[in-house]
Order: structure tokens, then C-alpha cells, then sequence
């Protein structure tokens, strides 16, 4: 009689959104995931810094596709539907939109963030997430969700 064994766990490499979204999905169709952070906290590159989750390129609202994949919005989220916009030689632009082209979140450790939504949600789709913990390379299923490295749009509210 020949012993079965469980499949390895699937190590995801970063607990930042993408890290977590993929963790929550994975663990909600019954695969056991550990994800490591090696930040000592959830959302700690940030400081209650806003972000733009993006809603305009593929038609889907965003917040729609996240409740499709089972991911619940219950961060604090924004509809922005109008901005003005500038092209590299300073041209100036307005852009408007019956529908959001992204909710502004709040990025960090609080409570009312993103990064502290997913995470509870990650936890409670019994999603192990080890913090402080660096990992270079992983043995069996892996994902690598260890976002960029710099902000590729600044924006700045004028008065």
C-alpha cells in the first residue's frame, strides 16, 4: 500500500496586492499557500499613501473583477472619473468618464487600506503569511509578486 502524499504548498514571494489577490484565489480553490513578506508588516513600503487601482483599460471595473475572484472591496476605495492629465512635453489634458477610470485606495498598514483588507482576507482564507521573511528561491509552485521597485506616476493635487 503506497502512501499518498499532499502537494507541496505554493510559496507566493510578496504579500503586497498582486501577492495576496493570488493567495486569497489559490487558497479559495483548496491549494495550501505560504506567502513570505520580508517586510515585518503588510503594506509597510507605504505610509497611508494613496494609489489608483485602474478601471479604464479592459471595459471590467475593477472592483467588479476583484468580487468575481472572491476578493471582497472592503478597503476604503474612491471613484475617480475626471483628471487632467500631462504629456511629456507638458501639454495638458482632461480626460472624463461616465464610469470610474480608477478608485483612489490608501496604501500602508492601517486599517482602512488595502494592503490590511487583503491581508485579513488572505488569513482568514487560511493563507499562511510569514512576515520578516526573505526568500530568494522557492522549491515547488511559485509565484513572484514583488512589485516595482520605484512609482512610475507621481501626481500632485494642485490648489
Amino acid at each position: 500500500m503506497s502512501e499518498r502524499s499532499d502537494p507541496p504548498p505554493v510559496t507566493v514571494i510578496g504579500a503586497g496586492p498582486a501577492g495576496l489577490a493570488c493567495a486569497i484565489v489559490l487558497a479559495r480553490n483548496g491549494q495550501r499557500v505560504i506567502v513570505h513578506e520580508r517586510r515585518s508588516r503588510v503594506g509597510a513600503r507605504f505610509h497611508g499613501h494613496f494609489q489608483g487601482l485602474e478601471s479604464w483599460s479592459d471595459g471590467i471595473d475593477v472592483l467588479d473583477e476583484l468580487t468575481s475572484a472572491g476578493i471582497r472591496p472592503s478597503f476604503e476605495h474612491h471613484a475617480i472619473s475626471q483628471v487632467t492629465a500631462f504629456d511629456g512635453w507638458g501639454g495638458r489634458h482632461e480626460v472624463r468618464s461616465d464610469k470610474p477610470l480608477y478608485y483612489l485606495v490608501r496604501r500602508g498598514p492601517g486599517t482602512d487600506t488595502l494592503d490590511h483588507a487583503l491581508f485579513e482576507q488572505a488569513q482568514a482564507s487560511g493563507v499562511e503569511v510569514r512576515l520578516s521573511s526573505s526568500i530568494k528561491n522557492a522549491s515547488g509552485p511559485a509565484v513572484v509578486a514583488t512589485g516595482p521597485l520605484l512609482a512610475n506616476v507621481m501626481a500632485v493635487a494642485g490648489g
